[in-house]
């Protein structure tokens, strides 16, 4: 073998292996300090607020983002990590909540400022990315869907029970790019099933959150405090005096009201509206009559409420992770991103050629303006130079 063989075959190897390979940056700009968790495995025991992660295979992996600030809350994210590129992002804060934002996609051997830790990623770990941990030898592990906790009551499990499916709903109000709010609908969809696991019977839960824009243009009243107020009206010998005194003022949805008047007569359904002064939430679906809805400006001022979650008590506590996001609905999202990107883009070209095409006939109209009207001048002087 000679020699540029030789060094043809040492670069295949050496290079072709970095190649091969993927990187993870992750920055905060605001200094947040933060620990990594990846699929379910701690990677530093160190917090930090610039980290670099090498030697990923090239995959869909689970992040999760614990902050050193506790009131900062939890960040839990798929990411898509791509061989030969190291993939940057960034932790910011919008709307009180914080993101995991992708920056950009970079070559390995791009320049980049040194990280305050630099670590090559281990499946194994530091340890379990969890605070609590479950007792030794009742655990059973997934690797991206968390795990589960054994049964450790006295009391078994009734599984005629399940499954089981709890939905919880909430409203809150959002700034919009563009300015002014909009109400947005949090649903958060449990559903809890019994598994067997080492000859254990254990509680599984699986959590999915969905988030819409509502066409409401006001912040209803949240559906916790209202089915509670509800049931206190339809158990009530006085429902009717039980709705005015309870439902005094509130703002509700269409189905809301629906309900609150179709548990009346018609007669007490007709008074509801004028004795209780309520209103809805959006005013075209409303059940009540349009007298007695407020203003726009009113509806403006409503106060955002804050209801605390009921949360029910459970013979097994179960922490399992979302379900990741799979490779093609990433790359699908990433796809439609780049697209919108390009579309924006490509506007923007089109509106600044637009204008310099204005601004140049515009100049053109000028100058021949300026022209004619020196001509005009030059005329009118010679006449007047005749006319001597």
């Amino acid at each position: 073998m000679n020699v540029q063989h030789y060094l043809l075959l040492l670069f295949l190897l050496l290079g072709g292996q970095s190649w091969a390979q993927a990187d993870l940056l992750i920055q905060s700009p605001d200094n947040y300090e933060f620990y990594v968790g990846i699929d379910g495995r701690k990677q530093s025991e160190k917090a930090t607020a610039h980290l670099r992660l090498r030697k990923f295979v090239e995959g869909n992996y689970f992040l999760r983002i614990e902050f050193t600030d506790k009131k900062l809350g939890l960040l839990k994210q798929n990411v898509v990590l791509d061989k030969g590129f190291c993939s940057v992002y960034k932790i910011v804060k919008i709307n009180d909540r914080m993101v995991l934002k992708s920056e950009s996609r970079i070559a390995l051997n791009a320049e980049t400022p040194a990280p305050d830790l630099d670590l090559a990623y281990s499946k194994e770990g530091v340890g379990p990315a969890v605070a609590s941990k479950a007792p030794q030898g009742n655990k059973g592990e997934s690797k991206r869907f968390g795990g589960y906790q054994a049964n450790n009551n006295t009391n078994t499990i009734d599984e005629s029970q399940y499954p089981k499916t709890i939905t919880t709903i909430r409203y809150q109000l959002e700034d919009k790019d563009e300015g002014g709010q909009e109400v947005v609908e949090l649903k958060e969809i449990e559903t809890q099933t019994v598994v067997e696991r080492g000859g254990q019977k254990m509680l599984r839960r699986r959590k999915e959150k969905r988030e819409k824009v509502t066409a409401f243009t006001s912040l209803p009243m949240q559906p916790v405090l209202y089915d509670s107020l509800f049931s206190i009206c339809f158990d009530a010998e006085n429902s009717y005096e039980q709705a005015v005194r309870l439902f005094q003022g509130a703002c509700l949805t269409p189905n809301q009201s629906s309900r609150l008047l179709g548990m009346l007569s018609k007669e007490e359904a007709a008074k509801l509206p004028q004795q209780a002064q309520l209103r809805c939430a959006y005013p075209p679906h409303c059940k009540f009559e349009a007298a007695s809805l407020p203003s726009e400006t009113d509806i403006a001022q409503t106060e955002k409420e804050v209801v605390e979650e009921v949360k029910k008590e459970v013979e097994v506590e179960v922490e399992i992770e979302e379900k990741p996001k799979t490779a093609a609905e990433l790359k699908a999202e990433l796809k439609a991103a780049k697209k919108a990107e390009k579309a924006r883009k490509k506007a923007e070209k089109k509106a600044a050629k637009e204008k310099r095409k204005a601004e140049k006939a515009a100049a053109k109209a000028k100058r021949k303006a300026e022209k004619a009207a020196a001509k005009e001048a030059k005329r009118k002087a010679k006449e007047a130079k005749k006319k001597k």
